[in-house]
């Protein structure tokens, strides 16, 4: 009974030195973080907020069907058919002649398709962009060799090497814009804009046909597509919401509640209410975070600036005071090497930004957007990188 107790006694007091143990790595790790938090700069936290947002953003692209207009589309198959009839003066009559080919889960530098079908032989691509983008035809290049990958898979990858010819849909590349700037009812950007060296006949072209479907734009083309026009009215109450301060999410709850009572888009704004002001809210939330990375990129080559300008001035101040006298020389260092610093470290706090865009797959064109810099500058970049 002795031993039994004094075994018992022996392995309490050990289980006592284990607790012990835990809680004393329990207090270094606890330390070792809050070291670490207290060393982390600004520079090095950089990529963490980055990253999230970033992250975050891909996320919400690959997985939220998040362009009403494709969503409206997509759904209503007579609707599309009217559009592509309007478009190219056809008169087809089938919505089943239709066969939608977009692309899922494709993405090249964070962007995918649209809305992409087929009818009679042409492959059609489309697109809705609240922004002029000038490299939207490599974008449609890129779309476009993905489709035809699909089609000659289809084929038989081996037929490609074949003696026949393998006939491929024509392809009908357009861009419905309605964003804030005034464009011309109807635009074409070209593929060859894009290359060095300009031809007047380019081995290689791709047009893109770009049409502004803004409210009060392209009637005779709304005329012939009730559904675009029941579109472009809808975003129009929208944004009128939100000249007036209202804010997104009251801006379309209004727009919804004005449409039905008049009967626009009414099947499915009461079938999918919550999905369209869902679409509404992730394109608002978007800008935001665009928004939110232009200000953080700012603050970060701000940031670094002011400190390196501190370290300049110390060493300028120093050295010159030793020529012109200590007092002048450090007021003189101060100022210089705090402007100076400023002003390189702003950059180069913008550089490591751009640098970091980059590898997420954003393009260098969005990169300057964001940055609000020239596109040749974050070109040099990429290229020193």
């Amino acid at each position: 009974m002795k031993e039994e107790l004094k075994e018992w006694e022996e392995a309490k007091e050990q289980g006592k030195l284990k607790e012990q143990e835990k809680l004393k790595e329990h207090v270094k790790l606890k330390e070792h973080v809050k070291e670490r938090k207290k060393k982390i700069s600004v520079k090095s936290r950089a990529p963490l907020w980055l990253y999230r947002v970033l992250k975050e953003r891909t996320f919400v692209r690959r997985n939220v069907k998040d362009r009403l207009f494709c969503y409206i589309f997509e759904k209503d198959r007579s609707a599309l058919l009217e559009l592509y009839n309007a478009l190219n003066g056809t008169d087809y009559m089938n919505p089943d002649a239709l066969r939608i080919v977009t692309v899922e889960n494709v993405i090249y530098l964070s962007m995918k398709n649209d809305l992409a079908f087929t009818i009679s032989g042409v492959l059609n691509l489309y697109e809705q962009q609240s922004t002029v983008c000038p490299n939207i035809p490599v974008r449609f290049l890129i779309y476009l060799g993905e489709e035809y990958q699909k089609i000659i898979g289809e084929y038989g990858d081996e037929k490609l090497y074949g003696t026949k010819l393998l006939k491929l849909p024509t392809p009908r590349c357009v861009v419905f814009y309605n964003g804030n700037r005034n464009e011309p009812e109807e635009s074409f950007l070209y593929l060859s804009e894009a290359y060095e060296q300009p031809e007047a006949d380019p081995a290689v072209e791709l047009r893109v046909r770009m049409l502004n479907i803004n409210y009060g734009y392209n009637q005779s083309l709304m005329d012939k597509c009730h559904r675009l026009w029941e579109y472009s009215y809808f975003v129009e109450l929208v944004n009128a919401g939100l000249r007036e301060g209202k804010g997104i999410r009251v801006s379309g709850e209004e727009a919804v509640e004005k449409c039905l009572r008049k009967g626009i888009l009414a099947d499915i704004l009461s079938e999918s209410r919550k999905e369209v002001l869902g679409m509404l809210l992730h394109e608002c939330n978007e800008k935001k975070v665009w928004k939110y990375l232009r200000q953080e990129a700012r603050e970060l080559g701000l940031e670094e600036g002011r400190e390196e300008g501190r370290e300049e001035g110390r060493a300028e101040g120093r050295a010159r005071g030793l020529e012109e006298g200590r007092a002048k020389g450090l007021e003189e260092g101060r100022a210089e090497g705090l402007e100076e610093g400023r002003a390189e470290g702003h950059m180069e706090g913008i550089r490591e930004a751009a640098l970091k865009l980059a590898r997420y797959g954003n393009a260098v064109e969005t990169i300057a957007e964001i940055l609000e810099i020239d596109i040749d500058l974050v070109k040099q970049w990429m290229t020193e990188r």
